[in-house]
């Protein structure tokens, strides 16, 4: 496959990181080790999902040691988004314990947690965090962390329906900020604080999010039939619009084009922004790697999605 395409975009397949199927491999086992699955079926069903292409497509520069760290994290969090899949008191109770053990992690208030989920994310975060990176990006990196834990809390509380693609946005913001924090790690290349904060940077990491998700909901559609779930981006437009289904997804494949393109007239002008801000050649480096990592989360969930056997299930859920 050298080309995929997308609401009449067609893309270059992305690199995939050569690392990646074996480390989603020694995922699992670690897992089990953490006790968050158990048995030959689990750890089949879970290989079967294809997780390594996601997570291959997202970091294809990553290696060694970090490599096997955001394999982990992206693994732990496969199984968290299906274990928090059901709005319920007694899933949001659970929800509550657990992300309160991860946020403790976060605050470095508790080094051992009580819960698998927990003991799991006390052992990765310290590999993912403490990798020499500057004071100012492990700032970033808790930040964006603890917002993307939070939202399990929300979302089981079925609190996660909104009435418009502006809430759906704010909502699933921080899930693709914390992707790129860690692209920031794989290529050992910090975005400056300055131009991470800067209008431009935020307003494009604002228009990415709608091609990030869309192609994920649009390959979720039928798990979300199945299970009811109320805070996807079609039942949203739907909500807000009172379309079909079908027209739904024709507005996503709209929605999806307008900001890929919109995306990209934003990308333009950093090179504005570079003599702006008077950068360093390291810092216009890390600012161009930052946009590249956008586009290649977007043109990742794009190839992956269709390929991987996530949603494609009955029994997705572990």
């Amino acid at each position: 496959m050298t080309t995929v395409s997308y609401a009449g975009i067609s893309f270059p397949a992305p690199p995939l990181n050569p690392e990646s199927r074996t480390a989603m491999m020694r995922s699992i086992s670690w897992l089990e080790k953490h006790r968050i699955i158990e048995g030959e079926t689990q750890k089949k069903k879970l290989a079967a999902q294809r997780i390594d292409l996601m997570c291959g497509s997202f970091f294809p520069h990553g290696r060694g040691e970090v490599y096997a760290a955001l394999s982990d994290w992206i693994m732990l969090e496969a199984v968290m988004n299906d274990t928090y899949a059901r709005i319920g008191p007694d899933t949001a109770a659970r929800a509550q314990a657990e992300i309160a053990d991860i946020t403790s992690v976060l605050d470095g208030s508790k080094l051992r947690p009580g819960t698998a989920f927990g003991s799991a994310f006390a052992d990765v975060w310290p590999r993912l965090r403490d990798t020499g990176m500057p004071g100012h990006w492990q700032q970033r990196c808790t930040e964006v962390m603890r917002a993307y834990e939070n939202h399990y809390i929300r979302r089981t509380r079925g609190e996660a329906v909104f009435d418009s693609v502006e809430e759906f946005v704010d909502f699933h913001a921080m899930g693709s900020r914390v992707g790129y924090v860690f692209s920031e790690l794989e290529r050992r290349l910090p975005i400056a604080q300055r131009v991470y904060e800067s209008e431009l940077v935020q307003q494009m990491m604002r228009t990415a999010l709608l091609p990030y998700t869309i192609p994920h909901e649009e390959v979720a559609l039928s798990l979300d039939r199945r299970t009811g779930e109320q805070h996807g981006l079609v039942v949203t437009l739907r909500r807000a619009t009172g379309c079909s289904e079908k027209q739904a997804v024709e507005k996503m494949h709209t929605l999806f084009e307008r900001n890929w393109r919109k995306l990209l007239e934003l990308e333009k002008k950093l090179p504005d922004l570079a003599e702006q801000l008077d950068l360093p050649p390291n810092d216009h480096r890390a600012l161009h790697m930052y946009a590249e990592a956008m586009r290649r989360h977007i043109i990742g969930t794009v190839f992956c999605g269709p390929l991987m056997g996530r949603y494609s299930r009955d029994d997705t859920a572990l």
